[in-house]
């Protein structure tokens, strides 16, 4: 059982994504085309409060629109910020029972030292033996592939 965790972005005041969230979306695609994942948690609450939408439900619509199956969508709706997004999205993807996590972000969020997403997810799953992978960079998913097929 594999799950992805997409970590959202701020929504812009007009309600629309950023170039971030498209930059993370677009990878999300292609990990699913390349890995086949069993469960993607969408992971974003309502950030912005000029918009009333959730990041996660954002998320969802456009990868709806591009194909995606939405049987395995789940979004996590509630977090507002990094940290929440570890709390939050880790014990949905424990419920699917997984025998791996792929964590997918951007570079920039994923190479801060400050509330780093990898560090906070390892920490979140450091009482369960299950490997973490992370996804920042489309050169990246092929070496993710490799691990788990």
């Amino acid at each position: 059982m594999i799950v992805v965790i997409t970590l959202g972005n701020r929504l812009k005041d007009d309600g629309t994504m950023s170039k971030a969230m498209l930059y993370r979306l677009k990878l999300t695609e292609q990990v699913i085309k390349a890995v086949a994942p069993n469960k993607v948690i969408l992971s974003g609450g309502v950030a912005n409060d000029k918009t009333d939408v959730a990041e996660s439900t954002a998320m969802r619509n456009w990868l709806i629109a591009q194909g995606v199956d939405a049987e395995i969508l789940i979004e996590e709706n509630k977090s507002m910020t990094t940290k929440e997004n570890a709390l939050f999205s880790v014990p949905i993807a424990l419920s699917a029972i997984p025998t791996a996590i792929i964590l997918i972000t951007d570079p920039k969020h994923m190479h801060r030292a400050y509330l780093n997403p990898k560090k906070l997810f390892a920490k979140q799953l450091k009482e369960y033996d299950i490997p973490l992978y992370t996804v920042c960079k489309q050169k990246q998913i092929s070496a993710v592939r490799r691990e788990l097929l």
